[in-house]
């Protein structure tokens, strides 16, 4: 006999509507502040501290804005596989982990502005 597949919608979760929740008003507030400090910052700044020390660290100031964008794809993208998952405790830690990539994008934006600045 098959197992019935019990379908959970997420967005009944309170703990859901509230990494959601979380998650876009932080990466709003991220792009809101990149967008705005662009007039502020020079025309270059350390951006990929992964790479060598010099030139290729540097990237237009318009890439701030790119991190936030990252991280609501992200959060798009796990919003839809909690979706398909009827496991709860899988739906909550990809929920979560979303709410980790926004927070340490906000983090490297804020901590990039408030270097130069």
């Amino acid at each position: 006999m098959r197992d019935k597949i019990v379908k959970i919608n997420i967005f009944k979760d309170s703990f859901a509507r509230l990494v959601l929740g979380t998650s876009l008003f932080l990466n709003l507030a991220t792009f809101l502040v990149a967008f705005y400090a662009q007039k502020y910052l020079p025309p270059v700044v350390p951006l990929f501290y992964s790479r060598p020390w010099g030139k290729d660290q540097l990237a237009s100031p318009l890439f701030l804005v790119l991190l936030p964008l990252l991280a609501v794809l992200a959060l798009v993208i796990n919003t839809l596989c909690a979706n398909l998952v009827s496991e709860k405790l899988l739906q909550r830690s990809l929920l979560a982990a979303s709410l980790v990539v926004s927070l340490l994008s906000s983090i490297a934006v804020f901590k990039v502005i408030l270097l130069i600045l």
